[in-house]
């Protein structure tokens, strides 16, 4: 099955950070650049989505 290009899949700061990561979520940036551009345009337009 593959997701939706504007549903992001983030993990739970608590996850590695214990309380000190509550209220954040972590982001893994070892990939290229492209990718990298491509996974922040879908953030932001899932975001837009949020705020209309």
């Amino acid at each position: 099955m593959n997701p939706s290009p504007l549903s992001p899949n983030a993990v739970p700061g608590t996850t590695a950070f214990g309380d000190s990561g509550e209220g954040f979520i972590r982001c893994s940036y070892a990939y290229s650049i492209n990718d990298l551009k491509l996974a922040i345009n879908r953030i932001e337009k899932f975001v837009g989505r949020l705020i209309k």
